[in-house]
């Protein structure tokens, strides 16, 4: 199930930052997503399944001069254990 993140996911998508190199604590992560809720430009969903997070994205939406509104991907993240199952395509839909 795709839903919007919330702040009991933070140790989720803290470690599934770390298992691809990117090294972010829980606090890092539940301060980031606190100072992102009130910003309508950007929005960070999770895939869940079982109540367990294994995927999670987080999208910009901006402004280009050449093409008007636009939607940016800055994080696309999925457990290893779960990659080729589908859920970064999930995500992307």
């Amino acid at each position: 199930m795709m839903r919007e993140a919330v702040a009991s996911d933070a140790p989720a998508i803290a470690a599934l930052a770390n298992e691809l190199g990117y090294p972010a604590t829980v606090v890092q992560i539940q301060e980031r997503l606190a100072r992102l809720a009130g910003d309508e430009q950007q929005y960070v969903v999770v895939y869940e399944v079982h109540g367990q997070v294994l995927a999670w994205m987080q999208l910009h939406i901006g402004l280009s001069l050449a093409s008007g509104t636009q939607v940016e991907i800055l994080a696309l993240v999925a457990a290893a254990s779960a990659r080729g199952q589908g859920m970064g395509t999930a995500l992307l839909h």
